[in-house]
């Protein structure tokens, strides 16, 4: 094998179209334009990320896993394995952290795996999930050549169940040599605030309603319109919830959308409510557009958004600091604006796509050629 032509095989679901997803598809172009690197991609859902994955060109397989199960996945996968010979595995989620851990013993394939975030499930020790769990911890530690963090912060919270050592920070990346427009798809006459993201438990988008229910009672001098974007399991709870607070007539709740960054660039400002995070795409398209943002300091939040220099940061989900950050937000434009320049020029710096995948490369051949 020529160190020029490194075959790189990443393995994701691609069932939903999040933060993993998109920065899943960020590195992927990257990776297919460099000329030292050959990429496949093996899915085990169709969808959205297959779609934009085909569109760039990219070698798409999909697996579909409803169809067939963990046994025919794992059949299918070591297929593609044999016939295309990859230097290097990289899986992005439980299952697929086992399904190439099991390959890679097979076939003798170095792998590494990314963590893209803290688990939004407690997993009881004495069942089935808990039992693959402890196999899925195992092949971390002893078959990955690498687990990569998307923060310092969740880094820390890895180091209990693996190795230090084990252990390297590589942040999500996003393009940002096109700032791109920022001409607005929302109506003008109202100060804009979004929430993006599935509507699942992390997110605690029942905070963000509630923080829209204080704003609607406060005595600004300005109309407000409440936007939620994205979909999941918590979508009719949500939307019953708005009414219970009387304020559905100010939230607009989107459902899935193709280009969230349409709404990112249109909002007045963006509330991350999440109770955790990693290194979240949505902030990082914030950050990108320079939209305002709030929100909560969990995770690589606070390290994203440098202590508060480049955003907002508010301790424990307080409605309160919600509300007072939303009010300066709308009155102090110069504070506003310069929190915004800062975080663009941080991302150019730090979070850019290429800085992310040129990461990866050099991780890749660390581990092959070691």
């Amino acid at each position: 094998m020529a160190e020029t032509n490194l075959k790189v095989l990443h393995v994701a679901s691609g069932d939903l179209w999040a933060g993993a997803e998109a920065q899943l598809f960020n590195l992927s172009k990257k990776l297919n334009d460099k000329s030292d690197v050959s990429l496949k991609v093996v899915l085990l859902n169709h969808g959205e990320l297959e779609n934009r994955l085909l569109n760039e060109g990219i070698d798409t397989v999909v697996i579909t896993e409803n169809s067939i199960g963990f046994v025919g996945i794992l059949r299918a996968l070591s297929q593609v394995c044999a016939n295309w010979l990859p230097d290097i595995i990289h899986s992005h989620r439980f299952k697929e952290n086992i399904l190439v851990g099991l390959c890679s013993l097979r076939f003798s394939i170095p792998s590494v795996r990314t963590v893209h975030g803290a688990s939004e499930i407690e997993i009881s020790t004495f069942s089935l999930k808990g039992a693959l769990h402890q196999l899925d911890l195992l092949i971390g530690k002893y078959v990955n050549k690498k687990v990569i963090a998307v923060s310092e912060d969740l880094k820390r919270n890895l180091i209990p169940g693996y190795r230090d050592e084990k252990i390297v920070v590589i942040r999500n990346g996003i393009g940002v040599s096109e700032q791109g427009s920022k001409a607005s798809i929302l109506p003008q006459k109202e100060f804009n605030i979004g929430i993006v993201g599935r509507l699942t438990p992390v997110k605690r988008v029942d905070v963000y309603l509630e923080v829209a229910k204080e704003l609607l009672q406060s005595d600004l001098n300005v109309g407000l319109r409440f936007y939620v974007v994205g979909e999941g399991a918590l979508w009719e709870e949500l939307k019953q919830r708005s009414v219970s607070l009387g304020i559905q007539d100010n939230v607009t709740f989107t459902g899935h959308v193709a280009n969230s960054e349409e709404y990112i660039r249109s909002f007045d400002c963006v509330l991350m409510t999440s109770s955790h995070e990693g290194t979240p795409m949505t902030l990082l398209e914030c950050l990108r557009y320079k939209t305002p943002i709030i929100a909560n300091d969990v995770g690589g939040i606070c390290e994203l958004l440098e202590g508060g220099k480049c955003g907002a940061l508010i301790s424990n989900n307080n409605i309160g600091e919600y509300v007072s950050h939303v009010k300066n937000t709308i009155k102090r434009e110069a504070i506003v604006r310069m929190r915004t320049e800062s975080g663009y020029s941080m991302l150019l710096n730090k979070y850019s796509s290429d800085v992310c995948a040129e990461a990866h490369v050099q991780l890749y051949k660390a581990s092959v050629f070691v």
